[in-house]
């Protein structure tokens, strides 16, 4: 039959997909049991939709060719141009099943462009990956490579490049109609792959919520074709003009949003009156989950350092972070800007640039600027980010000696610590610095003399999480120690905040533990000592709360709220890749965007919580497409 060569190429790549599904479900095998067999089979059945379309992408040019070579009589071209068209996918995909196997236990979701900018910055993701069981995943992408090219040649190729008997166009009438009449079905075969990439003849085209069908979110997850779901994010990417979260007219959204936000000028104030412009410190700490500090219901031993500092200092102990990615974090924390799904703002710099900044706005109050990170700026754009925000000093990773760079990242936390405070000896005062740590992030390196004793080795990644936290817990808790002894601290206010909270350690699919971060304030500069404030905040607040503390103007952070004010209305928004959260006083809520439901709720939640979480979604991703 002159047209199997179409159905079996494009029923290859289900079948490729279909395959890809069955390894996802076998390697988390812990999350498979976890939703039962009949969620897992519905998952194929659902994610179908998906595999459907991304084999119907595959195959244009295919058919386009099938039906050419049948045309000019050059059947014997075809398999070469085929097989190498073929095998390129089939490298490329299986490359992306196998890192997808591991993104997804550290992200949550499944590989998107986010994937992307690892792969420009190499050193960042040779650190990141250098935790995983990169042998185990190699080996799955070479079994399944080799595997889908021996069935692609035996089965899809078989009988479809036997050389044909030339035979001029124009030499045989009959037999030329009949190429043009096999021609044209194949461009009527091309034409039909409209319906299964576009999922069928509905009138909004397939996307990921199409495939979601459980409340139970790995059952979902799986469902998803990741190959679809990657190039589709990097083709959406290039065209950033489209709000997909408009659940209600912008005038409604403007009016329950700003109810949220009060206009009170009084503000309860946490530092001693006769300071009129104390230094200000801001030590943005990887990872920092509240599951790993004592004080705020985490495990005990892990943090003893900061539980410890919590009796010198005012606790905040109901702050989440906005986000869960670093870059997030820096922006939540020196921009007062919310992170959003599918999008971020520190990635696009001519958006980032018109950010208002921290540190930006204490330069114009004659502080000294500076930023210290022992790693590449160049991440995510960070040093774009960096630069607009006017740093008058930006230490990152080539400001160290080749000797401090022991660590995948850069250089360890207690190595930074260490620099900054030898040159804040040497800052005009006031200052206003930033330090970001990053030893905790993955690969969850310990440098020598600084681990636990007597711990044997261990390869399991929450233990390790454990155990980095440890060690930056001690290098916080030495830094304080000699901080205290210069002659600055009398008059500095030292801000400790989490970029973001981690999924390590138990409870793992909790979201709303997942997000709690604390936020510490210690320094000379207190009124307060030995003191915990329970308002439910954000990252994002932190902005407009220190500037209400030193009677600076804050109408720039729009998203940012002071949380101290008589008037402040607690709450608490975070966005992840396919959903946002939102919490209050007593009670919240996690919502999936994608498939447009629950995935956890705490305490009674009413219709207008849920316009709220809405119409702040719907308004900051809008913000975001505005800059």
């Amino acid at each position: 039959m002159i047209f199997l060569k179409y159905i079996k190429y494009f029923f290859f790549w289900v079948g490729y997909f279909i395959v890809a599904r069955l390894i996802f479900v076998l390697y988390h095998l812990n999350d498979t049991q976890s939703i039962g067999f009949q969620n897992v089979v519905a998952s194929f059945s659902h994610g179908i939709r998906l595999d459907l379309s991304a084999a119907g992408y595959f195959s244009v040019l295919p058919f386009l060719l099938f039906s050419t070579f049948d045309l000019l009589n050059l059947r014997e071209n075809f398999g070469g141009v085929i097989r190498l068209y073929s095998f390129f996918l089939i490298l490329v995909c299986s490359s992306l099943i196998a890192a997808d196997l591991e993104l997804f236990k550290n992200w949550g979701y499944r590989i998107d462009d986010t994937f992307l900018k690892y792969l420009l910055s190499p050193n960042e993701a040779a650190a990141s990956i250098s935790s995983y069981p990169v042998f185990l995943l190699f080996s799955i992408f070479i079994i399944f490579s080799i595997v889908s090219f021996y069935i692609f040649n035996r089965f899809v190729l078989k009988n479809t490049v036997d050389k044909p008997q030339r035979v001029p166009f124009f030499k045989d009438l009959s037999t030329s109609f009949k190429r043009i009449g096999v021609f044209f079905v194949g461009l009527l075969l091309t034409a039909s792959l409209i319906l299964p990439i576009r999922g069928g003849v509905q009138l909004a085209p397939v996307n990921q919520s199409a495939v979601y069908f459980s409340e139970k979110p790995f059952a979902n997850y799986a469902a998803v074709n990741p190959i679809w779901n990657f190039f589709v994010s990097v083709f959406e990417k290039t065209s950033e003009d489209h709000n997909p979260y408009v659940y209600m007219p912008e005038n409604e959204a403007l009016g329950v949003v700003s109810n949220l936000f009060s206009d009170s000028s009084k503000t309860l104030k946490l530092l001693r009156q006769n300071l009129a412009r104390p230094n200000i410190l801001i030590v943005t700490y990887e990872s920092l989950t509240a599951k790993v500090i004592e004080k705020l219901g985490g495990e005990k031993g892990i943090t003893p350092q900061f539980d410890s500092l919590t009796k010198e200092g005012i606790l905040f102990s109901n702050i989440y972070a906005t986000g869960d990615r670093t870059d997030r974090g820096l922006v939540a924390v020196l921009s007062g800007y919310p992170a959003i799904p599918r999008a971020n703002v520190m990635e696009v710099p001519r958006k980032s640039a018109q950010l208002p900044i921290l540190s930006r706005i204490m330069r114009g109050f004659d502080y000294t600027t500076g930023f210290y990170y022992g790693g590449e700026a160049e991440f995510a754009n960070m040093k774009s980010y960096l630069l607009n925000g006017q740093f008058s000093t930006l230490i990152t990773k080539s400001d160290f000696q080749q000797e401090d760079l022991s660590s995948k990242w850069g250089a360890f936390d207690h190595v930074v610590f260490d620099k900054l405070l030898l040159d804040l000896q040497h800052f005009k005062q006031p200052f206003f610095v930033n330090i970001l740590t990053q030893s905790s992030h993955e690969p969850f390196e310990i440098p020598k003399g600084w681990g636990q004793p007597n711990l044997n080795p261990t390869d399991n990644l929450d233990e390790k999480f454990r155990r980095v936290h440890f060690y930056s817990d001690q290098a916080l808790g030495a830094f304080i120690r000699k901080a205290k002894t210069q002659a600055w601290w009398v008059n500095t206010l030292v801000v400790v905040i989490a970029d973001h909270s981690s999924h390590h350690i138990e409870p793992h699919d909790d979201y709303f533990k997942k997000f709690h971060i604390p936020m510490l304030w210690l320094g000379g500069a207190l009124a307060h000592r030995d003191t915990i404030i329970p308002q439910v905040g954000s990252q994002i607040d932190l902005a407009a709360t220190v500037l209400g503390q030193l009677d600076m103007p804050s109408k720039d952070f729009i998203w940012s709220k002071n949380i101290l004010t008589t008037h402040y209305q607690p709450f608490a928004y975070f966005a992840f890749q396919n959903g946002i959260g939102f919490v209050q006083k007593d009670r919240g809520f996690v919502f999936d965007t994608e498939g447009s439901f629950f995935l956890q709720k705490k305490g009674t939640v009413d219709s207008l919580d849920v316009t709220k979480g809405k119409a702040f979604l719907q308004l900051s991703y809008q913000d975001y497409l505005k800059k």
